[in-house]
């Protein structure tokens, strides 16, 4: 049995690693040091995997059945991949969380895929929360451009719940990217505890405020 197992690892292996090409001979430029070309193990016994040839750069989803192409880009582009790719944030059950096209000192997107089919499920903008914490399924992000209220979005089910913000002015005198206000995210107890900083024009000196989100009142 042992020899068995360990032998299906090999060439598990064998398969996957081998599929890697993460350079171009014609070029010593495209090497791939400018992003990982590892392979990451999914729970669901898919892979993820990035690659490189001389032509363009790829991520590739890898399931028992399939192997799908999620991102694609130029090779002379490779230096940026990890800004404007995909790059994973967290795996859900289901689904896989990345972010993506991120703006030079700017916000960055998100995208949610199915990772049994490789298909798109949502696009978002920039997160407040991105599910940082190892147990958490949710994210939250801005509901509207006026920052009225936070969306609190379980991933599985897609169920979204709109937050009223008691101050949205905080975050419409800010910078132009509000979501950057939020300095510190703590989740404990079923609690959620967004920490912000803002400014006001009397003074323009910074203060501090805190949002709770008590979770029990929100079922997935």
């Amino acid at each position: 049995m042992k020899l068995t197992i360990s032998l299906t690892l090999l060439v598990l292996s064998t398969i996957v690693y081998g599929q890697n090409q993460c350079s171009c001979e014609n070029d010593s430029i495209y090497s791939g040091d400018y992003y990982d070309c590892d392979t990451t193990f999914l729970k669901n016994n898919s892979f993820l995997f990035y690659q490189l040839n001389c032509d363009s750069t790829w991520l590739t989803l890898q399931t028992a059945n399939n192997k799908m192409i999620l991102f694609s880009m130029g090779a002379d582009l490779s230096d940026y991949v990890f800004r404007l790719g995909y790059n994973l944030v967290k795996e859900f059950d289901k689904s896989i969380l990345f972010r993506v096209a991120c703006a030079a000192n700017g916000p960055c997107n998100h995208v949610l895929i199915n990772k049994t089919t490789g298909e798109k499920i949502k696009d978002y903008g920039t997160l407040i929360y991105s599910a940082d914490d190892t147990l958490a399924d949710f994210i939250v992000y801005f509901t509207d451009y006026n920052c009225t209220s936070l969306a609190l979005e379980y991933v599985e089910t897609g169920k979204v719940y709109k937050i009223g913000i008691e101050n949205p002015e905080h975050f419409n005198n800010g910078p132009p990217i509000p979501e950057y206000l939020f300095e510190e995210s703590i989740l404990k107890d079923n609690i959620l505890t967004l920490k912000y900083s803002y400014s006001v024009e009397l003074d323009n000196k910074e203060r501090q405020k805190t949002i709770h989100i008590d979770l029990k009142k929100y079922t997935p």
